[in-house]
């Protein structure tokens, strides 16, 4: 199994000094790179969201695997093992982020005032029948505005102009937003697993 590091991504892609990377990966990608690893089991010392955007696949996740279609959004860090079983007719939109290094490069990360961020991204791996469940599914409305803002990430790291440092952060930060908000409309219906009650309740 590998580990990914944040700072072999950004000397392979985009600046370090960012905090954040963004790229659209499909079977043509991982052939043209053969150090990607999408097909690999890794873990990687970032945040990692995944954006299916077309096709469908299957993915492994902690040593299961689970079918995956268009508007299946996953995040990973940490511990997550992971890897891609079948890809070939998967398109996907990576996002890949330091939060330490955002605030040290940005001065701010805004977003880890709301609550709410924390209860998703550190929501625990799995839930208390063993599945993973930082897992959320968009419709295509939903996809259309999320590869909307993940284009807009794309044009800023290719440009980098005068304020793209700041727009980089704040789509990163429009896009954790939209993600949020689906967990909390997702959490109303389905009652919540009992790690994350007491989560709550530690707090």
């Amino acid at each position: 199994m590998k580990q990914s590091s944040f700072e072999n991504l950004a000397i392979q892609f985009y600046r370090k000094d960012l905090g954040v990377y963004a790229i659209v990966v499909d079977a043509k990608f991982i052939e043209r790179h053969p150090q990607d690893i999408t097909h690999i089991e890794h873990t990687h010392d970032y945040i990692e969201m995944v954006i299916i955007s077309a096709g469908a696949g299957i993915q492994s996740i902690n040593g299961k695997t689970y079918p995956v279609k268009e508007g299946d959004v996953f995040i990973f860090h940490g511990d997550d093992r992971h890897y891609f079983k079948d890809y070939k007719n998967l398109k996907f939109l990576n996002i890949m982020f330091d939060p330490e290094r955002i605030k040290k490069y940005h001065h701010s990360f805004d977003i880890e005032k709301i609550n709410e961020y924390k209860e998703l991204i550190y929501l625990p791996s799995l839930n208390s029948t063993g599945e993973f469940q930082r897992r959320l599914f968009f419709d295509k409305a939903g996809l259309s505005i999320l590869e909307n803002l993940f284009n807009d990430l794309i044009f800023e790291f290719k440009t980098l102009k005068l304020g793209s440092r700041l727009i980089i952060k704040n789509k990163l930060e429009e896009i954790l937003v939209l993600l949020i908000r689906k967990n909390k409309d997702v959490s109303t219906i389905i009652p919540k697993s009992p790690l994350l009650r007491i989560s709550k309740a530690i707090e």
